[in-house]
């Protein structure tokens, strides 16, 4: 019986010390909590600013349709589709924004305009890429340096990929 009784002393002791540690966690997790709600209240936050809506823009290049947000495009004033000469090709019947220009490198300089670098393929013509970007304003400085050597050396690739070379080829 002696054995039971200690047992039960000592279960009795665990109780009393797990029910204080947890009011002393209950008690410390409310500070933290208060002291979170108060820094919240006074730190600037986005939420509490009003926003406009995002306005999703289309863009129809060579006959594919492209979208983004026009926020994307506004984040690069110097550049066409940042700036208000865009509306030069802006067809009201469509609302879409109409360009006779390159899709699949297109699809290069949107994400530029997303993520703000500008990556280049080799699977291009860097002589063509540089006109896409010269035509939508866009810097030659925007390129990645990942892609940096493919457009500043383009006779090291593989020129068989290039449409005018191919053209010069067969002419």
């Amino acid at each position: 019986m002696e054995d039971f009784t200690d047992r039960l002393f000592h279960f009795n002791t665990q109780v009393s010390v797990t029910e204080s540690a947890v009011l002393r966690l209950c008690s410390r997790l409310d500070m933290i909590r208060n002291t979170t709600e108060e820094a919240t209240r006074s730190v600037w936050s986005l939420d509490s600013q009003p926003q406009r809506p995002r306005r999703r823009v289309s863009l129809k290049v060579g006959g594919r349709l492209f979208e983004t947000w026009e926020d994307n495009l506004d984040n690069h004033p110097d550049t066409l589709l940042g700036s208000p000469e865009k509306e030069l090709f802006y067809d009201r019947g469509t609302k879409t924004y109409v360009f006779d220009r390159d899709p699949q490198m297109f699809r290069n300089i949107l994400n530029y305009y997303r993520l703000g670098r500008l990556h280049f393929s080799s699977d291009y013509c860097a002589d063509e890429f540089r006109d896409e970007l010269s035509f939508f304003r866009i810097s030659i400085n925007a390129v990645a340096n990942c892609c940096w050597m493919i457009i500043d050396n383009p006779g090291k690739f593989d020129s068989t990929k290039c449409s005018t070379w191919r053209i010069r080829m067969r002419g």
